[in-house]
Formats: structure tokens, C-alpha cells, sequence
């Protein structure tokens, strides 16, 4: 159990008197272990009580992230009925891969699914979306074809991020090449399969397959969160139209 904010150690024990820890009792050592987290905004009561999506993050199955929601939800509510004397105005919960099973859970006031902005290809292992839901795509060019089965496209780690996708069966690779640009499928016979700074190594399962220097191939990320905070804008498209050019305001800017 963690408090945030002056005097920490004094809030502890003041937290310790108001029947959390009765709240928590008989709820799975997970959750007790790593989830609960009370903070204390510059030194005043509480205003959110909030568990992390660590069981979703664990969840071999969709089956288990409802079980995980349905338990992150009453834990919240029993919690906020076990601060004796304190107001918890919202009991706020994520995550983009839990959102559309915590949106009606009782006792809810707040949802935070970031990555749904967007999705990626983490979220479409996930369930949490199709690819045909995957917002956004990075657009690469084939700069080599050095072997049959090999092509090397312009977007490495500076670009895609070295991140691997989460998922229920986690899909091999840094990213997914669709089948063509307009496409909204995955061509399984790619796979972006290492990264150096600022180029991609993708194996062919298909050595005929077609892809020349000068192509242009859409990837879905993995991760569309990390790849956003990497570049200084983005381009919104209709098909192949240019429709605007959006600046990311807040790259950098975190503190």
C-alpha cells in the first residue's frame, strides 16, 4: 500500500485507521499486492482510488480480463465505502483492453482508455479492437531488396518503437505490413523481424512476393502510444488523400 504526497509516512498510518485494510481483506494477493493506490493530492483526502490493469495484463483469455474487471470494480467500491469520513467523489479505473467491460460496472465514475485514441496491433491481440479499427499506421518505403526472402524498409526503432505487441497469443515482430495501402488486412507472409535505429529488416515467407525498392508498404505498430510521442506530426488521410497536417503538441512535454 502506497500514499503519495507530504508528510507520506504520517498519511500511512491515517489511511491504516479508516478500514482499508478490512476492504482488501479476502481479495486476491494480487490485486492486494500490487494494485490498490490511494492518492493524496497535496496533502488532502483522497479524490480517486485506482487499480492498475495488471490482471488484464495477465489474462491468458477475454474470459479472465472480465473476471479482472468485475474484481477491479468491487474492490474500488468497497474501498470508497471503507474510508470512514472521507468524500471519494470518483473511483476511476483503466484500460483501453478492459474499457468496453468496466464501462458498465456500477459504482464507476471515471474510465481511462488511453490507447483507444488510436489502437495498435497490442490492442487487436487483445481483443479490444479489428485492424479495420487501427487508426493509425506509419507509411514506410522499401529502400533494398538484399535477398529473396528479405527487404529492408526506411522505419526502425526511431520510428516503430522497440516495443513488442501485448496480446492473449502476442503476434511475432515490430509491427504489421499490410497487404497493400489501402488495405485493412495484415499480410501474414511479412514479418518486421529486427530493427536497427532507422531501418527495418522484414523476412518474406513468400520469395516471389513483390516488393521493390521505392515501394511504399502502411504498417499498424505495436505500440501506437510510443510511436505518436516520436514524431513532430501527423498526417490524416482519407484513403490516399491528404486531408490535414496535425501537429503533436505534446511531444516531449512530459514531466
Amino acid at each position: 500500500m502506497r500514499s503519495h504526497g507530504p508528510n507520506r509516512e504520517g498519511k500511512g498510518r491515517e489511511l491504516r485507521k479508516t478500514g482499508l485494510a478490512r476492504a482488501l481483506r479476502g481479495h486476491d494477493r494480487v490485486a492486494v499486492d500490487t494494485a490498490p493506490l490511494v492518492y493524496f493530492l497535496g496533502g488532502h483526502a483522497p479524490r480517486d482510488a485506482l487499480v492498475d490493469d495488471l490482471l488484464a495484463r495477465a489474462a491468458a483469455g477475454e474470459l479472465e480480463v472480465v473476471a479482472s474487471v468485475v474484481t477491479e470494480a468491487e474492490l474500488l467500491v468497497a474501498i470508497a465505502r471503507a474510508v470512514c469520513g472521507t468524500e471519494i467523489r470518483e473511483i476511476s479505473v483503466g484500460a483501453t483492453p478492459t474499457a468496453r467491460f468496466s464501462a458498465g460496472r456500477p459504482g464507476l465514475t471515471e474510465l481511462r482508455p488511453g490507447n483507444y485514441v488510436f489502437y495498435d496491433r497490442s490492442q487487436v491481440a487483445l481483443g479490444a479492437a479489428r485492424v479495420a479499427d487501427c487508426a493509425l499506421t506509419v507509411l514506410a518505403r522499401v529502400v533494398s531488396r538484399p535477398a529473396p526472402d528479405r527487404a529492408v524498409l526506411d522505419c526502425g526503432s526511431k520510428t516503430l518503437t522497440s516495443d513488442a505487441a501485448r496480446g492473449f497469443t502476442p503476434p511475432p515482430g515490430f509491427g504489421a505490413v499490410l497487404v497493400d495501402l489501402e488495405a485493412d488486412q495484415v499480410d501474414e507472409t511479412l514479418v518486421v523481424e529486427r530493427l536497427s535505429e532507422e531501418h527495418a529488416v522484414v523476412r518474406l515467407a513468400d520469395p516471389g512476393r513483390r516488393l521493390e525498392p521505392g515501394d511504399l508498404v502502411r504498417l499498424v505498430p505495436n505500440h501506437a502510444c510510443v510511436v505518436v510521442n516520436l514524431v513532430d506530426c501527423l498526417r490524416l488521410v482519407d484513403g490516399l488523400t491528404l486531408v490535414d497536417t496535425l501537429r503533436v503538441e505534446a511531444r516531449g512535454r512530459i514531466s
